[in-house]
């Protein structure tokens, strides 16, 4: 009995060890083990300019749903159809700015043991905030099925603490709050949700073609919740990336710029090819508001942005300086998928616009491995 209690000591206490080892590191592990890239002089500035980036949205993300919190408010005081029109687009402003934000904010940074312990590492905040696909009638109610989900489960008290305990409670599908919750909320099943599906003064008539849509109250205070929680969720990710006080920001000023440069490399190849191709590019990222395309866009326009900014002196500019071929084929990597999902709604066939895109992102991602290599970086090319 002793030698298995000795054991298992020894065990927790290795643990402890690499635990303590892997926080030590600025970088989580997949950067951390890639070779050291070789001096940079034109890199200096980029660490700056990737936590800038990453704060600007984030923070512009934020202040959005500040403001769609306040219009869901309006709403639930007077349903009418402008507070709706107002709530979908304050959506769409704080949905694009967060993705926006993925090319800088995924950086693999080593977090506190404590954090993956209390649920609130960036991996966790993300389930939390942007999970998809999403089971809609594990939220309210589908046609056939009038009195489905937790707007219509009477029984379970609506709070921000029951929400957070129903997210993904049996299954990654059955998600409770997060941007794609609100989504639905605001839309609906079939995107044509009206405002009197919040008037709680409202008794709606059934008939054949549909039942009554009960439990309006219920539905704007669920609304308000979620939207209360994502403001929560994005102001702590927000908060990380400060430059003065951010831990994140704080954790890359150990490294080199050189090193944070290549892992900068490696989450941008990993965003298209783990992200864009092999997700966004294949499903519905956002169905009720049919706005999926506009999801890849503001994906994409975060890479260019980090990337290829409009500032010269930033970005992967002055490092390209030297290799003016290159750099051509990076900016008609970007140009080429922005004119491509431009050209999306325009095409009468979706399956052939999405192959079209999909050739593009990897034309940019054979680009972005190019420079990588130019820069004399090792960053493994994702599959």
């Amino acid at each position: 009995m002793r030698r298995y209690a000795l054991a298992a000591l020894v065990m927790a206490a290795v643990l402890t060890s690499c635990s303590q080892q892997e926080e030590a590191r600025p970088l989580a592990p997949a950067a951390s083990v890639l070779p050291a890239p070789p001096a940079i002089p034109e890199a200096q500035h980029y660490t700056s300019h990737l936590i800038a980036e990453s704060y600007e949205h984030l923070t512009a993300a934020e202040a959005a749903i500040s403001s769609l919190e306040q219009a869901i408010q309006t709403l639930i005081a007077q349903p009418e159809e402008d507070a709706v029109r107002q709530a979908r687009r304050l959506w769409r402003e704080s949905y694009s700015q967060y993705l926006i934000a993925q090319a800088s904010m995924r950086l693999p940074v080593s977090e506190p043991p404590e954090w993956r312990s209390a649920g609130l590492t960036r991996d966790d905040l993300e389930r939390q905030i942007n999970s998809w696909p999403i089971e809609p009638g594990y939220i309210d109610y589908l046609a056939g099925y009038p009195y489905s989900g937790i707007v219509n489960d009477t029984a379970l008290e609506l709070t921000e603490s029951s929400l957070l305990d129903q997210h993904q409670f049996a299954d990654d599908s059955y998600v409770s709050i997060g941007f794609h919750a609100i989504e639905f909320l605001l839309w609906g099943e079939s995107g044509q949700r009206t405002a009197a599906d919040f008037d709680r003064s409202l008794k709606t008539v059934a008939s054949e073609e549909r039942p009554a849509v009960i439990n309006q109250g219920r539905r704007g205070d669920y609304l308000l919740h979620t939207v209360r929680l994502l403001r929560q969720h994005m102001q702590r990710l927000q908060l990380r990336w400060s430059p003065d006080t951010g831990y994140y920001a704080s954790r890359l000023a150990e490294v080199s710029p050189e090193k944070t440069l290549q892992a900068s490399m490696l989450t941008a190849q990993s965003l298209i090819a783990d992200e864009l191709l092999n997700r966004y590019m294949n499903e519905e990222s956002s169905p009720f508001s049919k706005q999926s395309q506009a999801d890849i866009s503001a994906l994409t326009t975060g890479l260019s942005h980090l990337l290829l900014p409009e500032d010269s002196a930033t970005g992967l500019n002055p490092m390209l300086v030297p290799y003016p071929e290159l750099s051509q084929r990076l900016q008609a990597g970007f140009a080429g998928a922005e004119e491509c999902l431009n050209d999306w709604q325009q095409n009468d066939s979706e399956a052939l616009a999405r192959q079209n895109c999909r050739l593009k992102l990897i034309e940019l991602l054979s680009a972005l491995d190019q420079t990588a290599q130019q820069l004399g970086m090792e960053v493994p090319l994702s599959e």
